[in-house]
């Protein structure tokens, strides 16, 4: 049945296209007719005042001067109302097709249940547009009485083809493919199906940022200094237009700067949470320390300033000034018409966001840090960079400069050989060289802490020539070589550091199975060996794995025929498999922490330079983490090691108030013995206890 019951009721309907509509602008509209209804959040009109950041971007999706507009964005600065405020000035005011693209079907389809139709149900002028009966309103495509239509897409060959549409709108554009089909990227592709239009097309894209900057070495020109980092995606549409940002005054000296957010201060408190109460922005200029109270002030007096304008006028006063001075001298700049081009670009930073709060921001930066710190897991660091401070990221691991040099400088006076004062037990690790064992023996401490205790490696065997000298070590070839592990290494103890005689044993010793061909059958036959004397549960054999997704340790028993979990109560090798390159990550942040019980690790003094040279022997790729031609790295290799051991013994989740026995202060650690008496002990061998005391310590720890 019609909806008119006589066709002058059509006529009439029809005649009110011919009326001439409003010449308001993309912001004025939603002013004059938009409705917010947010329960919990904000319910009433819309008010430019509250996000004046958006004027300019919304004014100037709508304008005939430009073909494109990108807008880097941070969440919780309302920046998706962009879109719709466009949408709602068309359907009203500017009537043209529209295309829609979300980053998936089923985000497109949940943008048209939830924000569009909230858009039509709270605004009764946009939903009297909507043309009568279902087939003007579907899920997908809105008819409207003026004969165009709004689509709602997703970037995929059929979707980017085959139609001619004046405004192309790209939203979440870092999700979306950047290769649609192998024939380019979304914005390129939906650019095209504008092009008829001529200077009423508009094709725009909004995202935060997502892709990592490719060039760790890149620094900002000084001739293009809004110029983003290549780094793909939005920021690389941004760095085609005009090269916007936003701008605000400083309170006390009236200077003019872009509120990023390493302009935050935190306060002095070691804990997240309570430093970034703290937390205000320091004037570039004077050091002024703005508090957040002040945000939304100094939003309203802020300006867009394209980077042509800012060259412009940095070889004038304008910088420093009364607001009202810079805005004038901003406005002459901005009428420059060799200023423009036909891409506006916009990057809004995410300390100016309406609704983004300092505190938490920070909050969640201190303890993204702290997680990437210890476990070298920079996911949480990343999405706070992208989404919260709207920045390009670049992970720590490919940006580090880090030198041998700098590493020795922050070696400490430990002692020569002895257990440090904080160390409640050790952890020794074994890397299975050609023709020798390289040996590093790690005091672990409250917190996490590593202190390097001791270095050696074991190159000669017990082999004798035919004129009495010792073989070199080969653990590929000779069973009985790898018998100086327990010599030399399981059996060995550490004098304290408080000088009273105590020695600690060994907790745990974790030996690479890897190696030249020989060298993982050699590694199960020892600990084969060590099962027979007893020794075998304080020794792991190692493995690298190169599974990218795979746990950082995992327990398993390759020599064996059973796969459920008993096959270990058959007598098989346990072996546990690391995930090589997470391990690394984590050493690489460790690596960078200066401050005890942070998970710092601790060089005695007296380590030689090639020591720390291992340290920086190997680099970060996209396949992981590669050995520096021509360099050593059995440091690195060593300190992995340790981690792995550390996750494994449950080191990293243990309550230091509440330890296990055997990481109990020393008075009570069962790995802590009194002096030996003087006859127990072999001549010239200040380090090796009895093999029976083993089996008392064994004792002890059950």
């Amino acid at each position: 049945m019609s909806a008119y019951r006589s066709i002058g009721a059509i006529v009439l309907d029809a005649a009110r296209v011919l009326l001439p509509p409003d010449r308001l602008s993309v912001s004025d509209a939603a002013a004059k007719y938009r409705y917010l209804n947010n329960p919990g959040a904000y319910v009433g009109p819309w008010r430019n005042e509250t996000v004046p950041y958006l004027r300019e971007p919304m004014d100037t999706l709508a304008s005939r001067q430009y073909r494109e507009w990108v807008y880097v964005k941070p969440a919780q600065s309302g920046g998706t109302e962009c879109a719709l405020n466009l949408i709602l000035q068309t359907i009203l005011l500017n009537p043209a097709d529209i295309r829609f693209y979300e980053k998936t079907e089923s985000a497109a389809r949940d943008f048209s249940k939830d924000k569009l139709a909230k858009l039509f149900r709270y605004c009764p002028e946009a939903k009297a547009e909507l043309l009568i009966g279902k087939k003007g309103d579907t899920t997908h495509t809105k008819y409207f009485r003026a004969g165009t239509h709004l689509r709602l897409s997703w970037p995929s060959e059929n979707e980017l083809a085959g139609h001619s549409t004046g405004i192309n709108f790209l939203t979440d554009y870092d999700r979306m493919s950047q290769d649609v089909g192998g024939e380019g990227s979304p914005f390129s592709l939906a650019r095209m199906r504008s092009t008829s239009f001529g200077s009423f097309a508009m094709t725009a894209a909004d995202s935060s940022p997502s892709f990592p900057v490719q060039d760790a070495s890149w620094r900002c020109p000084r001739e293009t200094p809004h110029m983003g980092p290549p780094c793909g995606g939005i920021i690389t549409l941004y760095n085609e237009g005009d090269r916007r940002r936003w701008y605000w005054p400083c309170p006390e000296c009236g200077a003019y700067y872009e509120p990023s957010f390493r302009l935050l201060v935190p306060g002095d408190h070691p804990e997240p949470a309570d430093a970034a109460r703290g937390v205000v922005m320091a004037c570039p200029s004077c050091g002024f320390a703005t508090p957040p109270t002040a945000k939304h002030e100094m939003n309203l007096a802020g300006v867009w300033l394209r980077e042509a304008d800012l060259i412009g006028l940095a070889g004038g006063a304008a910088f420093v000034g009364k607001a009202a001075t810079r805005k004038k001298a901003w406005r002459i700049a901005l009428d420059k018409p060799e200023a423009y081009n036909t891409r506006a670009s916009f990057w809004l930073k995410g300390p100016a966001a309406a609704f983004q709060n300092w505190e938490a921001m920070m909050a969640k930066w201190l303890s993204a840090q702290r997680i990437y710190a210890a476990t070298g897991d920079d996911g949480a660091l990343k999405g706070t960079v992208n989404t919260d401070q709207c920045e390009a990221y670049s992970s720590p691991r490919t940006t580090t400069d880090r030198s041998a040099e700098e590493l020795a400088e922050r070696a400490e006076v430990l002692g020569d050989r002895v257990v440090p004062t904080a160390v409640r037990c050790l952890l020794a690790t074994v890397d299975v060289q050609r023709n020798r064992f390289e040996v590093q023996v790690h005091g672990v401490a409250p917190g996490g802490d590593l202190f390097i205790v001791d270095r050696f490696a074991l190159r000669k065997s017990t082999r004798i020539d035919a004129d009495g000298h010792p073989w070199p070590v080969r653990p590929a070839s000779h069973e009985e070589d790898w018998i100086l592990i327990t010599e030399h290494v399981i059996e060995r103890t550490y004098p304290l550091m408080d000088g009273s005689g105590r020695r600690m044993a060994i907790r745990a010793v974790g030996i690479d199975s890897g190696g030249e061909a020989g060298a993982t059958e050699k590694a199960y036959a020892y600990f084969r060996r060590l099962r027979k004397e007893g020794l075998h549960t304080r020794v792991r054999l190692l493995k690298g794995g190169s599974t990218p997704n795979a746990p950082r340790v995992r327990l398993s028993h390759p020599d064996s025929n059973r796969k459920d979990r008993n096959a270990g109560a058959r007598g098989e090798v346990p072996v546990l498999l690391l995930n090589v390159n997470m391990l690394k990550d984590a050493l690489d942040a460790r690596l960078d922490v200066q401050k005890a019980g942070d998970g710092m690790i601790h060089f005695p003094d007296w380590l030689p330079l090639d020591f720390f040279a291992e340290l920086c022997a190997e680099t970060r790729t996209k396949k992981g983490w590669a050995k520096i031609a021509g360099r050593k790295n059995e440091s690195t290799d060593l300190l992995t090691y340790a981690l792995a051991l550390l996750i494994d013994l449950k080191l990293e989740t243990m309550p230091w108030g509440k330890p296990f026995r055997w990481a109990a202060p020393w008075d009570t650690n069962p790995l802590v013995t009194a002096p030996a008496p003087a006859g127990d002990a072999k001549p010239g061998d200040s380090t090796r206890t009895k093999k029976a005391t083993m089996a008392e310590w064994a004792k002890r720890m059950g």
